[in-house]
Order: structure tokens, then C-alpha cells, then sequence
């Protein structure tokens, strides 16, 4: 598929969905392969057979397993996905004098889990939920890595039987690092 010039055009995307366990756990998995404009100061391919001076490939990957099923009246849930990204981009052979390449991403590596129990109103006056996530991605660029962890909890008060007050309370937690860029003499990156 081949989209307007300057924008992506698509290779391929794919996305295959397994259960393992029935009714309790899947597989899933999926990836894309794309192609798109490098950089602004180049030419802007318009159809795959063109223009591929300029042109950066990108391959993704993502993929785990989840689980979903109960244990009593207390439902139960958790997943896992790992993701890979990589970029390839030319290298620019014809950049004016003086002029500095873009430093391109390559490629990161990606973990994300999440999991929660919880009960409806019923069993109990109240419905309630627990849950939490922990993601965190490293890329290769400048060694950056973004961690992201939260919990949380919920408390549902039915009013009427298409009326409930919803209140929650949690906590998350971001942390994200690098490497310092490259400086000139001004301190410019």
C-alpha cells in the first residue's frame, strides 16, 4: 500500500490471537514493518520503488500472554507484552558543508505487566478492585530507559440499579534516564 508522498507507506501489519487455556488464558502477538520519510531535508519517497535516499524502514514486534478468569466471585486478571522496535536509517551522504547528521533512534526494547482482582457488588454491599502495572522501555539512543509503576484501588457504591459512585486512590511512580548528549565547545548537543 502506498500512501501520499511524505507519508508512510505501509509493508505489512499483522496480528495473531491464540487461546491456551480456555476461557482463561491467551497468546497474543503482532508486528508491523513501515517505511517513511528520514528526514525533512531530504526528497520525500512517494511510492516504494522511489526515493530511497530518504527513506527510513521500521520493524515492531509485540507479543505475551494474559489471563482473565475467576476465582469464586473475585475476578482475576494479568498480562505480559514484550515489544522490540528498530529503526534503520540511511546514512546521508550529501549534507552541506558544516551540516551535522540527525542523530537517529535504532532501537528499544519494551516489558509491560499489569494485574488486577476485584469483586462486584453482590457477594459484599460494594464492589471493589486492586490493581497494578509496571512498565519499561530501554532505547538505545543515548541509553534512555523509562520506568513506569502504579498501583490502585477502587471502591463502587451502587445507588440505583443504573447508579453507582466510583472512588479510587493510587499511586504511580515515573523515572526516566539517559545519557547526556554529546557537547560542542558552546555546549550545544
Amino acid at each position: 500500500l502506498s500512501l501520499a508522498a511524505g507519508l508512510p507507506a505501509a509493508y505489512g501489519l499483522a496480528r495473531l490471537s491464540g487461546t491456551i487455556v480456555p476461557n482463561a488464558v491467551t497468546l497474543e502477538a503482532g508486528g508491523i514493518a513501515t517505511r517513511t520519510r528520514t528526514d525533512i531535508r531530504g526528497e520525500a519517497p512517494g511510492n516504494v520503488l522511489a526515493g530511497r535516499d530518504n527513506v527510513t524502514q521500521v520493524y515492531s514486534l509485540l507479543g505475551g500472554p494474559s489471563l482473565q478468569t475467576n476465582v469464586g466471585d473475585v475476578s482475576v486478571s494479568a498480562s505480559y507484552q514484550l515489544g522490540y522496535t528498530r529503526a534503520e536509517s540511511p546514512n546521508f551522504a550529501d549534507l552541506a558543508p558544516g551540516e551535522q547528521p540527525t542523530d537517529y533512534f535504532d532501537d528499544s526494547t519494551s516489558h509491560a505487566l499489569a494485574a488486577s482482582v476485584g469483586q462486584r457488588p453482590g457477594e459484599l454491599p460494594f464492589g471493589w478492585a486492586v490493581s497494578g502495572s509496571y512498565a519499561r522501555e530501554d532505547i538505545s539512543q543515548l541509553d534512555q530507559r523509562i520506568e513506569d509503576a502504579s498501583v490502585r484501588a477502587d471502591v463502587t457504591v451502587p445507588l440505583t440499579g443504573d447508579l453507582a459512585v466510583v472512588g479510587g486512590v493510587g499511586y504511580e511512580d515515573v523515572e526516566v534516564s539517559g545519557r547526556d548528549a554529546l557537547r560542542d565547545g558552546a555546549g550545544n548537543p
